[in-house]
């Protein structure tokens, strides 16, 4: 037998199926370009629909979870749509980079900075940073979260899940 050791996501003791989850390698073909739209058209378009998920998110969570929860989502929506992610991008992609590049590079860029001050909240904001980054990044090389579907009670292995993915797990 095989013994793991994790953090888990919900409290007491769990028997079921392990299933190993392994996030999808962003690395790859972008969406379909929509005619006519250059990278900075499909950056903005990709912000507003990350923006518009994170508050469907918020909302879906806050009426399970409660409001506690949901603010968490709520200030992913607000950072989708945060004008410093948003120019250091359009940065980007003015000296050449594509759209998808430039979120990544931006949202490690921001993220970096987060980490490194020194208040312990703001620190911990990195994390959401990459989350959202990493959802506009999909969103423009139109791939979706792959987490599994559990269909009967299962044991998670996971290297990390961002709080997003997290929410999206059913606890039961």
């Amino acid at each position: 037998m095989e013994t793991r050791q994790g953090i888990p996501a919900v409290g007491g003791v769990g028997i079921g199926p392990l299933v190993t989850y392994r996030r999808a390698n962003l690395n790859g073909a972008n969406a379909p370009f929509a005619a006519g739209k250059s990278e900075r058209e499909r950056l903005d378009a990709a912000l507003e629909a990350a923006s518009s998920e994170l508050t469907a998110l918020a909302a879906s969570v806050q009426a399970e979870l409660g409001e506690e929860q949901a603010a968490i989502f709520e200030a992913q929506a607000m950072i989708a749509t945060d004008p410093a992610l948003h120019d250091r991008a359009a940065q980007l992609i003015a000296a050449g980079s594509d759209a998808p590049g430039a979120i990544k590079a931006a949202g490690e860029e921001y993220a970096a900075m987060l980490a490194s001050l020194e208040d312990q909240y703001l620190s911990e904001r990195a994390a959401d940073v990459r989350d959202v980054a990493a959802r506009i990044e999909r969103i423009l090389r139109g791939q979706r979260e792959s987490l599994p579907t559990l269909t009967q009670p299962s044991i998670l292995l996971a290297d990390d899940l961002t709080p997003s993915e997290t929410a999206t797990l059913d606890p039961r």
